[in-house]
């Protein structure tokens, strides 16, 4: 398959989202400042607000998790840290993104293609599971281009439910 906005979706970087397709309203932090936080390290994120003539914008910071609590069992350490993803640094005391493209290209270096490689395969495991003969609605991510989805991959009853998060200030419904 050829790059196209509409099946390429996936993490591109650790460090950063896209503006133009993942919400950002309140608190937003990026994928690496996720991991911090669940690391048990307090972070500063940026805080987002609505905005015109844009959905939102970044009107300032805060300091997230500031009780060091971890998600992982007797703070463990992070799946991700130990895949060497990333490092907490104490010297910055920041987390350190070690592998950027992590999350876009497989072991093989080749380019991750997130519906056909994981979401696919993931409703076609989900199908089975639940089976029966009922409606199965399942749509991509939010905000994005709606994917050429594949009859093979399609479950049984497949209604493609694709849904979109617009600010009301583009539409005058403040």
């Amino acid at each position: 398959m050829g790059k196209s906005p509409i099946v390429d979706s996936v993490i591109q970087r650790t460090d950063k989202q896209d503006y133009n397709t993942d919400l950002h309203l309140a608190q937003c932090p990026s994928p690496l400042q996720s991991f911090t936080l669940g690391s048990g390290h307090p972070t500063k994120i940026p805080f987002y607000a609505r905005a015109f003539p844009f959905p939102t914008r970044q009107s300032g910071e805060v300091l997230a998790n500031s009780t060091s609590a971890s998600a992982w069992k007797d703070h463990g350490k992070c799946i991700w840290e130990k895949e060497g993803v990333w490092r907490w640094s104490e010297q910055k005391k920041e987390g350190v993104a070690l592998q950027d493209d992590y999350f876009s290209k497989n072991k093989d270096g080749a380019e991750v293609n997130f519906y056909r490689d994981c979401y696919f395969p993931f409703v076609q495991k989900w199908n089975k599971r639940i089976g029966g003969k009922k409606m199965k609605m399942v749509g991509p991510i939010p905000n994005e281009f709606a994917p050429i989805w594949p009859q093979e991959s399609r479950p049984d009853n497949f209604v493609f439910a694709p849904h979109w998060y617009v600010s009301p200030h583009r539409h005058g419904l403040d």
